[in-house]
């Protein structure tokens, strides 16, 4: 089996098991107060809007495969704020359902399992940007956040016409 076909799987595998662990957990008392689970469902549904964003901006790029599909560097959407925001939501929609269930299992499952798979596989995807796009690729990596947007491109983007 080839590296790529790998974290496909080892990533789906992380993914499946953290919405079983989520919905599996049993919840004492009922779980979380109201306003918890108001504030997971929110962060929930909030990254679920950041990764259908970056999957409606990608279109035909998310495929699964590692190496690049589009001819140039990404900048449109989502992808103007972080390099992988579909990783990013996925996690903050596991991460927020599992807070709002009350789920510790969900929660560890998302730490633990899904995030390390999606960092694995967003870098090896970084590797294939880097040698299909070389130095277009250099200069957006080095301006846009990993999963999390870069606070310093915020401040340039302000002080000139485009970042």
């Amino acid at each position: 089996m080839m590296l790529g076909s790998l974290s496909v799987v080892v990533y789906a595998l992380a993914a499946v098991t953290t919405v079983a662990s989520i919905g599996l957990d049993a919840v004492p008392d009922g779980g979380p107060h109201l306003l918890g689970r108001l504030a997971g469902t929110a962060v929930g549904v909030g990254g679920l809007i950041l990764a259908g964003w970056a999957v409606a901006t990608m279109r035909r790029g998310i495929l699964g495969a590692i190496r690049p599909v589009a001819g140039s560097v990404m900048r449109d959407g989502p992808y103007r704020y972080v390099r992988h925001p579909l990783y990013a939501g996925i996690a903050l929609s596991l991460m927020g359902f599992a807070l709002g269930r009350g789920s510790a299992s969900g929660l560890a499952a998302t730490v633990i399992l899904f995030v390390p798979s999606a960092v694995w596989r967003a870098l090896r995807e970084e590797r294939a940007m880097a040698q299909a796009f070389g130095p277009d690729w250099d200069g957006y990596r080095r301006r846009v956040g990993f999963m999390f947007p870069n606070p310093k491109m915020r401040s340039r983007s302000r002080t000139s016409s485009r970042p």
